[in-house]
């Protein structure tokens, strides 16, 4: 990890120092969204794409951006930003 954010309401945020990917745990609890992270990071990288963050916070699964504007929902649904 290069940086922990922490912002208003308990929200954190993680920042991995070799590629500057953004992980949002947002608010407790933060060892199940950890758990979860440990699951889906095998499956991040699409096409030699890798993410530039992962949204942790969500009560239906777990969502990750890849540059500006692709996005990719792991409860099954792809979104286009």
């Amino acid at each position: 990890l290069s940086t922990l954010e922490w912002q208003t309401e308990r929200r954190l945020t993680l920042i991995t120092k070799q590629d500057g990917l953004a992980i949002e745990l947002g608010t407790p609890p933060w060892q199940e969204k950890i758990d979860r992270l440990i699951q889906v990071l095998p499956h991040l990288t699409r096409n030699g794409q890798s993410p530039s963050k992962v949204m942790l916070d969500q009560s239906d699964g777990v969502i990750v951006r890849y540059g500006e504007g692709e996005q990719l929902s792991l409860n099954g649904k792809h979104k286009e930003s």
